[in-house]
């Protein structure tokens, strides 16, 4: 009851410019779970894991209240609806336009968007359900909310349902899925707030469950639409190749890829991928936010060049974490087939965000399921941790607390270290077995 009254609390009473109610709402319901993850009867757990969707339910009529990105959901979905391309124009070129009107992009909901000069970054899959939004709510904001996150809560109705099997066949305790399904940072970020990554993560242990079946065309399916839910899967595949050889690897890998690349096939339009990148680029050189590395690298700039050196920064950083990603995939590991590839995924995971210019909270969501079934715990700390780059929000404006950057990563890299160098010594740790 005390976890449920938190996490309503959070959604339906905590602006993200409160930072006192939000971090300490925050850090208690996180507190609450972890008690219950720690003393909940084995018995029980089960029971406990179903109740887990309740707390998403809860959510169920609240407008998203820490991100405001839910408006570019319903702009893309009316232009969908309505048969226009959402990667085609920018929203400022549509305002005032036929297209605007035939769709029924409002001045009211122009003024919402917090990216009005920026092409679309959302997949076809995550485009598909603001079209589903659209299409039933035409006209009101809130009844498109309302819609995709009863898309959302059957996503994550799916990954509880498929977590504990998972967790089962791979010889792991059941009671590990709790790290994932009481996580205030999951229900809050993904039902309360909408965003893709409950797509992501159903599709990525729906193909992890197969897959432990021994059914590698359907995992390759299912990771497939996890790509077109968010691109971030796309980095992992290369991990493969040394768990279970180059041809395998290579094989399902582009079945993977195809499977994505067809669903992007109905969102094609002219300057579709030039579109597509160049709001991918934005996340590489020009925004900024809770970044760990790269503010270093930024610092060591201003001091070296005198302005800020993003530009430079972010592309060759990114290149940086993929020579890393790539030495973790040719690494060879033992182990569980499915445990291993989480392991070097989350590791992988957190090797391209350490790197980042901007790391959401929402980003940490697909790295804590990877090490509830990787039996790491860094990412179970982050997803604690990173409830202190809201602290940046205010009423004047985003303005970071570098302390606290400094804080959340300092905790979260002690922990990346430590549990390396057990592994290293020991193997895969299964402290979580005991």
């Amino acid at each position: 009851m005390l976890l449920a009254a938190g996490i309503a609390t959070l959604g339906y009473l905590t602006p993200r410019i409160d930072t006192l109610q939000l971090l300490a709402l925050a850090f208690a319901c996180s507190a609450l779970a972890w008690w219950l993850y720690r003393h909940t009867p084995d018995e029980d757990v089960p029971q406990l894991i179903n109740a887990s969707l309740v707390l998403r339910l809860l959510l169920l009529f609240m407008l998203p209240n820490l991100s405001d990105d839910y408006f570019r959901f319903i702009w893309d979905g009316r232009l969908l609806a309505a048969g226009e391309a959402p990667f085609a124009h920018l929203p400022r070129e549509l305002l005032y336009t036929s297209s605007a009107h035939s769709s029924n992009l409002t001045p009211e909901l122009f003024a919402q968007l917090n990216s009005p000069d920026y092409f679309t970054i959302y997949p076809p899959v995550a485009q598909a359900t603001f079209w589903l939004a659209a299409k039933l709510s035409p006209e009101s904001v809130y009844g498109s909310v309302l819609v995709l996150r009863l898309i959302h809560i059957l996503a994550e109705a799916g990954t509880l349902i498929l977590l504990p099997r998972l967790l089962a066949r791979m010889n792991m305790p059941v009671r590990n899925a709790l790290l994932y399904a009481l996580n205030p940072l999951v229900i809050i970020e993904l039902t309360g707030n909408l965003h893709a990554e409950a797509l992501v993560v159903f599709f990525m242990v729906a193909g992890l469950y197969l897959l432990s079946f021994g059914q590698w065309q359907r995992w390759a399916v299912m990771w497939g639409l996890a790509v077109a839910s968010k691109l971030i899967p796309l980095l992992l595949l290369p991990l493969w190749v040394r768990i279970v050889g180059w041809k395998q690897a290579i094989m399902y890998s582009i079945v993977a890829a195809g499977v994505a690349a067809v669903c992007f096939v109905p969102l094609l339009a002219d300057g579709f991928l030039p579109h597509l990148m160049s709001s991918v680029d934005l996340y590489f050189q020009k925004f900024e936010f809770n970044a760990s590395v790269y503010y270093l690298v930024r610092e060591a700039g201003f001091a070296v060049k005198g302005y800020n050196i993003i530009g430079t920064a972010g592309p060759v950083l990114l290149l940086i974490s993929l020579v890393i990603i790539l030495f973790i995939a040719l690494r060879r590991s033992e182990g569980d087939m499915i445990a291993v590839f989480c392991r070097k995924a989350a590791l992988a995971l957190m090797v391209y965000y350490a790197c980042a210019a901007i790391v959401h909270p929402w980003y940490v969501v697909p790295v804590l399921v990877l090490c509830v079934l990787g039996r790491w715990w860094f990412g179970v700390v982050w997803s604690v941790m990173v409830w202190l780059s809201y602290a940046a929000y205010t009423v004047n404006g985003v303005k970071e607390n570098y302390w606290l950057v400094f804080a959340e990563y300092a905790v979260v890299f002690s922990i990346v270290i430590i549990e390396i160098k057990k592994t290293a010594a020991t193997g895969i740790s299964d402290s979580r077995e005991k």
